[in-house]
C-alpha cells in the first residue's frame, strides 16, 4: 500500500497556485475555504488534503486528482483545446450544482475522445 506524501502533494499544490500567479488569500477565496491557513497547511504538507479539497483543487486548476496525489510528468489536464475552452466557460456558472454537472460532462466527453479522465 502506498503512503500519502503530504510534502510532495503540498509542493504540487503550491506550484499550481504560483503558476496561476495567485496568492494564498486569492486561492482561499476562489476555493471557498474558511481561512488561508488551510491553503498554507496543505502547501507545507502539515495537513492531509481532504477528498473534497482535492476535488476542488483538481477542478479549479484543471488537473487530475491522481496527478495531485501521485505526481509524474503528465498533469492529466484536458488536452483538447475545445474541451479546455468549454471547461473555462462552465467554471463561470454561478450555480454550484450546475457548474459541477457541466464540468463533469466535459470530463466525460474528454475521457471518450482523449482517453483521460480528470
Amino acid at each position: 500500500m502506498e503512503l500519502i506524501n503530504n510534502e510532495a502533494i503540498g509542493e504540487r499544490l503550491r506550484n499550481l497556485r504560483l503558476t496561476k500567479r495567485l496568492g494564498q488569500v486569492e486561492l482561499t477565496e476562489a476555493l471557498g475555504f474558511g481561512s488561508t491557513s488551510m491553503v498554507s497547511c496543505y502547501e507545507r504538507g502539515t495537513r492531509t488534503i481532504t477528498i473534497t479539497a482535492l476535488l476542488m483543487y483538481s477542478e479549479f486548476f484543471h488537473v487530475s486528482a491522481d496527478w495531485i496525489l501521485k505526481g509524474g510528468t503528465d498533469v492529466g489536464s484536458i488536452s483538447d483545446p475545445g474541451s479546455r475552452e468549454m471547461m473555462e466557460a462552465y467554471s463561470n456558472i454561478g450555480d454550484e450544482k450546475l457548474r459541477k454537472l457541466a464540468v463533469r460532462q466535459v470530463e466525460a466527453i474528454n475521457s471518450v475522445y482523449c482517453g483521460q479522465l480528470l
